[in-house]
């Protein structure tokens, strides 16, 4: 017999309860005592069959529905099946990490269901499901079912499809930003995902609570012995402790696992499998802003010293690196949006007709732009040079994302042949119009003066330009630059600090007769010297 029913009979009898005390007090012979009795006892009355009536009607409602409801009730949780699917309210397991929960008492959330509205109006679960798959919470939609004095209410499940909290409707609006945050960066993780399959080194990737997300062909390889089938999705502290002690607790006090679960990034700690052998395993930690969107924890044999798994490794940690500095200031949305719809154009120059003929169109050009820009500045930070020569990194990465949002392309097909000069519009009016973006959208005086004069010489630039910003408008000028090449020549660049000097080469290998070495001195950090070989 389902709850529902159960429920049902013992309202009953405790009706049948109630009446039999009122008729036994009726026929009492105190007067007195008789009538404030059965007053209270008639209001007690009153009450349950008003509960009783709700909740059969509630029963009918949901029976004239395409689903069915029964909740199992005790001190612990409230289940609720829809569809045949399990949804568990634990609110003994309510995550800490989730935005905005409602954290009540067992009765309270209770009465949250039990004030169920439905006025002949069905949810719509497919239109409205908020999924946050790097974080395993989805928000189902319950503010068509769920009621009470006016506030729209949502369930909140985690990756097992327990509910373990409800949000106001009003407070979905921040964690729709989240989920979009979130989808953004989780295509950027897939692209490294893909480069991660060539990789020997063993690699998990986990989620911002430590879920095990993804392994690598050469992880589930190297660990098949003692990797679980369902590792997916599960604790990494579970899946771990399997590979290097027979002890959990003894896992979890160690220092391999305090780094991961503190989110610190560690480039070599040594860890032993129960067969002792050594390994060498290193954490990366990915960010946008000061959240943490996944771990890289990866595993290599300590005793190998192949050079192509050196290689190899080093290649994943400059990768890594990457991937964390370009996020770590997520592009808004309204900038991305722009400069997606912005195309770039690759094109063969003749130099006699001084004419171009377009031989592929990038798509989202504007946009893999920025983020070759922002990989670039990861390569020159690397060496040092950001931090030696007291340029500020901040003030670069603000102004590589804004400094072309107000770029206007014109509208090209493979195989047109075209002036240039008469087609394109001059660079410095769209550095203008961005500057001006950034002026109305509050970034400061600096960043807006570093998109203004991006293409400008330096000897065109006005008077009154700060001297201090000459280190940081050089740098800015040769990553725009480098930036262009990969992005429409497929460039390779390649860089090296020698003393105070920055020497970068750029290796065109589809048009060598672009190839360069640019030579950034910063010897004298007022006005750098800058040469062209």
């Amino acid at each position: 017999m389902s709850w529902s029913l159960k429920y049902i009979k013992k309202l009953q009898r405790e009706i049948e309860k109630y009446k039999e005390q009122m008729l036994y007090v009726f026929n009492s012979e105190e007067d007195i005592a008789k009538q404030s009795y059965l007053l209270r006892l008639s209001q007690d009355l009153d009450k349950l069959m008003i509960r009783y009536q709700s909740f059969k009607k509630l029963l009918t409602s949901f029976q004239n529905m395409p689903y069915s409801v029964d909740f199992y009730m005790n001190t612990k949780f409230c289940e609720v099946r829809l569809d045949g699917d399990c949804r568990v309210l634990n609110i003994d397991k309510v995550e800490n990490n989730l935005l905005y929960i409602i954290k009540d008492n067992f009765n309270n959330i209770v009465d949250v269901l039990y004030g169920i509205e439905l006025n002949g109006r069905q949810p719509n679960k497919k239109a409205n499901n908020f999924s946050f798959c790097d974080s395993g919470i989805s928000i189902w939609l319950a503010n068509k079912i769920f009621h009470k004095e006016k506030s729209e209410f949502l369930l909140v499940q985690n990756r097992d499809c327990r509910i373990i909290g409800i949000l106001e409707k009003k407070q979905t609006q921040l964690l729709c930003r989240q989920k979009a945050m979130s989808a953004s960066v989780r295509k950027k993780l897939c692209r490294i995902e893909e480069a991660f399959e060539h990789v020997p080194a063993s690699i998990f990737v986990l989620d911002q609570e430590l879920y095990i997300d993804y392994a690598n062909s050469a992880a589930i390889k190297n660990f098949s012995e003692v990797l679980p089938v369902n590792y997916l999705h599960r604790r990494a502290d579970l899946v771990f402790s399997g590979f290097f002690s027979n002890s959990y607790k003894e896992f979890i006090n160690s220092k391999f696992w305090q780094y991961i679960k503190s989110g610190q990034e560690c480039s070599e700690i040594e860890v032993k499998l129960l067969n002792y052998i050594s390994l060498s395993a290193g954490i990366k930690v990915i960010k946008t802003g000061f959240d943490i969107e996944c771990i890289v924890v990866s595993f290599v044999n300590s005793d190998d010293n192949s050079d192509e798994l050196k290689q190899t490794v080093e290649a994943l940690k400059s990768t890594t690196d990457e991937l964390s500095q370009a996020l770590s200031l997520f592009i808004p949305r309204e900038i991305e949006s722009k400069l997606r719809q912005i195309p770039e154009y690759k094109d063969i120059y003749n130099p006699e007709t001084k004419k171009i003929t377009v031989i592929a169109k990038i798509d989202e050009g504007g946009y893999w732009h920025v983020v070759n820009c922002l990989r670039i500045l990861c390569q020159i930070d690397r060496l040092g040079v950001l931090k030696r020569f007291n340029i500020d990194k901040q003030l670069l990465i603000q102004a590589i994302l804004i400094h072309d949002i107000g770029k206007i392309q014109p509208v090209l097909r493979i195989g047109d042949t075209v002036d240039p000069m008469a087609v394109f519009e001059k660079s410095s009016l769209h550095a203008l119009r961005s500057s001006e973006f950034s002026a109305q959208m509050g970034y400061s005086k600096y960043v807006t003066l570093l998109v203004k004069y991006h293409h400008h010489r330096e000897d065109e630039l006005p008077p009154n330009f700060p001297r201090e910003l000459i280190p940081a408008f050089k740098l800015f000028k040769i990553i725009d630059g480098l930036s262009a090449a990969i992005t429409r020549r497929n460039a390779t660049v390649t860089m090296e600090l020698s003393n105070t000097k920055l020497i970068i080469y750029e290796e065109n290998f589809e048009r060598p007769e672009y190839n360069k070495k640019h030579i950034l001195n910063f010897t004298d950090m007022i006005n750098p010297e800058i040469s062209i070989c």
